[in-house]
């Protein structure tokens, strides 16, 4: 299948369990510290989403060292699907958060995607223009389709399946 199964979800089969559980935890961690400019997820991906059981979602909350917010639930199912954030500079006076894939090396600029609190990150310059591109141009983040289409996080297709 294209898409993968709820239960492939929670676990990598080259990785232990334990070794699951902390990749999450270190991804989770990495994406809390968009707290406060946490991306809205796409409709579609919320609704692919929900088939996650709810058991499975509050086993992995409860393994988490944070309150139950939205904010850290939104954080959970991108953790899920596999993206963490790192730091990169713009230019030699901007540095930006991006949403990184590790397994198909997708990157995407946090600051491009609509967030929970719709307000500019704190780096974007003041002005007008800035605000007719920030109601113009950001998008909703699909956590599964964001990443590139031979991804495992998208696909549970080996290479040979076919």
């Amino acid at each position: 299948p294209l898409f993968r199964s709820p239960d492939s979800f929670l676990c990598s089969p080259e990785l232990s369990f334990d070794e699951c559980l902390q990749s999450f935890k270190s991804r989770f961690l990495s994406i809390m510290k968009l707290r406060n400019f946490m991306p809205v997820i796409h409709d579609n991906a919320m609704s692919r989403l929900s088939e996650i059981s709810k058991e499975s979602l509050q086993t992995l909350m409860n393994r988490l060292p944070h309150q139950k917010s939205d904010e850290d639930i939104l954080g959970c199912l991108i953790a899920v699907c596999g993206w963490q954030t790192q730091l990169a500079s713009l230019d030699a006076h901007t540095d930006t958060y991006l949403l990184v894939c590790t397994k198909c090396n997708q990157k995407l600029i946090a600051s491009d995607l609509l967030t929970l609190a719709s307000k500019p990150f704190p780096n974007e310059e003041n002005s007008s223009e800035r605000r007719k591109r920030f109601c113009v141009d950001k998008y909703a983040f699909d956590v599964v389709e964001d990443h590139r289409p031979w991804c495992p996080w998208r696909s549970s297709e080996r290479p040979g399946d076919r």
